[in-house]
């Protein structure tokens, strides 16, 4: 979370300190709107924040085929041959 950000709590917070100074059903109804507001910038900077990569349907299933098309063609590697080379490469890890 970005700092500067509202937390939940200081969000629900804000918006029961905003319904209970209301002197109408108006204040109500902007303070809600307010709240929803903040809430939604804040889902949206969290979403952009996210630490795995996004990718479309097409990028999905191009990676799929990549993947399929080198198992087809025998380039893959069984566990305990990634295993044996990376002994044989960090032996300091065994």
């Amino acid at each position: 979370m970005r700092q500067g950000t509202m937390t939940l709590e200081s969000c629900k917070l804000a918006a029961i300190q905003g319904i209970a100074n209301a002197e109408s059903l108006e204040d109500v109804y902007f303070t809600m709107m307010e709240t929803q507001a903040q809430l939604k910038k804040q889902w949206e900077e969290e979403e952009n924040e996210s630490p795995l990569p996004r990718y479309t349907m097409e990028e999905l299933n191009a990676r799929i085929d990549r993947a399929e098309a080198n198992i087809a063609a025998g380039k893959v590697y069984t566990c305990e041959e990634v295993h044996q080379y990376l002994e044989e490469k960090l032996p300091w890890l065994k």
